[in-house]
């Protein structure tokens, strides 16, 4: 086992974080999950957070996909009702409707398990979330290409 360099650790989980929250934008689209919007009432680009569902402090799921969505700042860390930090318990609740009761309960066990972030572990999830990057990323660049090479027949286009 490689041991950590000084000042290591938090430089590797910052990378790892950055990778994550990218990962978490690009497969929900830019989009809060809580509202499903990218813009406000006046078309400005919503800023949009990856926010993680067991707090990120819990490393054995920091970095897993299935603790995390993108939710805009309103819904994620404004003061007021409808944010995820100021109203926990509808958070719960919301979080519990867009997932599911089996998703969270799964969340919860391995959340209690016992974890270790080691070098070996921050080579592992980089090297996890890169590959994710990539296919999601190819499979945009695929969809888009297909609709470009194979146009939609003017009839089956909305009237």
């Amino acid at each position: 086992m490689k041991p950590w360099s000084k000042g290591g650790e938090a430089q590797a989980k910052r990378r790892l974080d950055r990778l994550f929250s990218e990962l978490i934008l690009f497969r929900d689209h830019r989009l809060c999950q809580w509202c499903k919007r990218a813009t406000d009432e006046d078309g400005k680009k919503l800023k949009v957070d990856n926010s993680h569902i067991i707090p990120r402090e819990v490393l054995r799921l920091r970095w897993d996909e299935r603790n995390s969505v993108a939710v805009c700042f309103r819904h994620h860390k404004s003061r007021g009702f409808w944010s995820w930090h100021s109203n926990p318990l509808l958070a719960a609740q919301w979080i519990r409707k867009l997932l599911g009761d089996t998703h969270c309960d799964e969340l919860l066990r391995v959340a209690q398990e016992p974890y270790e972030f080691t070098f070996e572990e921050f080579l592992r999830i980089e090297r996890l979330l890169k590959q994710r990057l990539l296919t999601l990323s190819s499979a945009t660049l695929l969809a888009s290409a297909i609709g470009e090479l194979c146009p939609l027949p003017s009839s089956l286009l909305p009237q």
